[in-house]
Order: structure tokens, then C-alpha cells, then sequence
């Protein structure tokens, strides 16, 4: 069990820092399209910081004309996507 434990913190270390170091934005959602994860460039780009962003509806982190809502309705949970940012 420690050394399992150890296994998945060491994975968990470098996952944290792949997602730190990329240049691309990854946000993670729930089904209600909060944000439960948004990583450094993802940030960024939205404009805020991830504990600020954490619990946001993410259509609210974009410009109302464009239909975040309405994309994310097509990406079935679970996925990856790309959209357009601002």
C-alpha cells in the first residue's frame, strides 16, 4: 500500500507538472459546465487565477457573443475538446 501510495503521488507530481508547463489551455468541467480545473495557460487566457475561476460557469468566462454553451453541448463528458478563445 506505501509503495502504491508513492507510485501515485509520483504520478500525480508529473501530471501537475505537464499541465503547469503547457503552452495550451486545459480547463476541466463537470456536467454543469463549471470548472473544476484550469490549468496555468488556461488561466491566461481566460483571465483569472485557477482558485478564482475554480466553480465558475465557464461561459461566463467568455464573451457573451460567442456560444461556449452551445459548443460544449455537442463534446460529450469525459472528452477533450478545442474551442475559441477571445
Amino acid at each position: 500500500p506505501r509503495e502504491m501510495t508513492r507510485e501515485l503521488l509520483h504520478i500525480k507530481g508529473h501530471l501537475d507538472t505537464m499541465l503547469a508547463m503547457m503552452e495550451e489551455g486545459v480547463v476541466e468541467i463537470d456536467q454543469d459546465h463549471r470548472i473544476l480545473y484550469a490549468n496555468p495557460a488556461a488561466c491566461r487566457l481566460i483571465g483569472g487565477a485557477d482558485h478564482q475561476l475554480f466553480g465558475k460557469v465557464l461561459s461566463t468566462c467568455f464573451d457573451p457573443k460567442e456560444s461556449v454553451e452551445q459548443y460544449l453541448g455537442s463534446v460529450p463528458c469525459g472528452t477533450a475538446a478545442r474551442f475559441p478563445t477571445r
